[in-house]
């Protein structure tokens, strides 16, 4: 789904965009990362999760025809990540996505990529890594385990844990992106998560050389 042999030319900024808060803030920490010295421009001000990055998809392939572009969304329920980069071309009516463009998909959910974080998450939280999920991305709802275990943490309960009928806490966004900024490991993180190795693999790939 992707074209190949296209050269990737000089440019000085990267555009990103994602489904939430939490999402953006780990999309740029891998940008920092991996395009140093480059700016980081968010391509929308709009956060209306997955299903308006899709209805954005067909502007987003035109820009990435002249800059990199970092799309990064959820798995969620869908079969597998290809059923969900398939509904984004379909909704961009291409047929694949340009050299310029990642299309990253964490599976089931973006917490997963925190979770692999055993030492930094737990340390941040300030609770126990007893009985900590090993394989994150084999979770069904890897939000619901990390909120679960910000249960215990008497520093970011109030802000992360949900009072009834909502999903999670007031400070529930916040709180997580600045641990993706400041704390999160996500070399450590990859190695218990093969989705966020497959972004980090297609960032070093596309990344310019130094």
């Amino acid at each position: 789904m992707r074209k190949s042999g296209a050269p990737m030319g000089s440019y000085n900024c990267v555009l990103y965009d994602a489904e939430d808060a939490l999402s953006m803030a780990i999309a740029r920490r891998l940008l920092k990362e991996y395009f140093a010295g480059y700016s980081h421009r968010k391509a929308s001000e709009d956060q209306g999760g997955k299903e308006s990055v899709r209805k954005k998809m067909n502007k987003y392939i035109e820009r990435a025809q002249l800059k990199p572009f970092l799309i990064l969304v959820d798995q969620d329920r869908e079969k597998c990540p290809l059923v969900v980069a398939q509904h984004f071309l379909k909704a961009a009516k291409q047929p694949c996505f340009p050299p310029k463009m990642i299309f990253a998909v964490a599976t089931r959910e973006i917490e997963a990529w925190l979770l692999g974080d055993e030492v930094g998450l737990s340390a941040f939280l300030g609770v126990s890594r007893a009985k900590w999920p090993q394989s994150p991305e084999t979770l069904p709802k890897p939000k619901r385990a990390l909120v679960k275990i910000a249960q215990k943490s008497r520093k970011y309960r109030a802000e992360i844990c949900p009072e009834e009928p909502k999903r999670v806490g007031p400070g529930y966004n916040d709180t997580l992106a600045e641990f993706a900024r400041k704390h999160w490991n996500f070399h450590k993180a990859a190695a218990n998560c093969p989705s966020l190795r497959h972004l980090i693999d297609k960032l070093n790939h596309l990344k310019p050389a130094t």
